[in-house]
């Protein structure tokens, strides 16, 4: 059995393994008057009841005490949102809403850097044959549009797209929890083809977890740091 700890501080650790806790006991670290709750339960005891508490079998890894955020377990969630129907901290919400808006940007900026790199070498080569500029800012031009589908493709890698991976977030298909292919992150990413007002609305819904594109594409973006948490998990839905 696991305990969250309460220290009389306002904070509250965990969960903690009852070794764990005789040793914070035993060196000092934890005061007399602390209060503990067992992982799963919502019932605060003194810390001496739990010292002298006989084993239990051990819970399930991944679990969540009711009422604790759904990410990081803080119990209770400060200033509690709602995310994909989970409760969680303010802290959590917006991380993980800043985590899948700065992947966004660096795919934008990484799409954009090799959209000019692939342009300058089909220009240099242009020159090279002798074609007018004219026609080589046209061609230019063209090819940048013919690129831009690649872009919609961008977490078909195992559900990763180079922002996602700095910032570790992947996409999975709701249903199974499996990492999406090339088809999927198409789907998911079509809306990105209304100019601006498909990204910026896609912006703002990230902050609430399923976005535009999400719904008919299966698709559920999940922080990789709490991936086994229930608020993470598929649904198993076949719909």
């Amino acid at each position: 059995m696991r305990y969250w700890l309460s220290n009389n501080d306002g904070k509250t650790t965990g969960p903690y393994g009852l070794e764990e806790i005789r040793a914070f006991a035993g060196s000092g670290r934890l005061s007399p008057a602390a209060m503990a709750c067992a992982e799963g339960s919502t019932e605060w005891q003194p810390i001496s009841s739990v010292l002298t508490a006989p084993p239990t079998a051990p819970v399930t890894a991944g679990a969540v005490m009711d009422g604790a955020c759904g990410c990081c377990g803080m119990m209770p969630p400060k200033k509690p949102k709602t995310l994909y129907g989970h409760t969680v901290c303010k802290k959590c919400y917006y991380r993980f809403a800043n985590r899948r808006q700065l992947a966004y940007i660096v795919d934008v900026i990484f799409f954009t850097v090799l959209s000019m790199l692939v342009g300058g070498v089909f220009g240099a080569a242009g020159a090279l044959a002798g074609m007018p500029e004219d026609t080589i800012e046209l061609l230019g031009t063209l090819l940048g549009w013919a690129l831009f589908p690649v872009f919609l493709l961008k977490d078909g890698f195992r559900g990763t797209s180079p922002g996602k991976w700095l910032c570790g977030v992947q996409v999975l298909d709701a249903r199974t929890g499996a990492p999406i292919g090339a088809g999927a992150s198409f789907k998911r990413n079509l809306p990105l083809l209304i100019p601006f007002v498909g990204q910026l609305i896609i912006l703002i819904q990230m902050l609430k977890g399923p976005r535009l594109g999400d719904g008919w594409a299966h698709t559920k973006v999940i922080w990789k740091k709490y991936a086994e948490q229930p608020i993470f998990r598929p649904s198993g839905a076949l719909a």
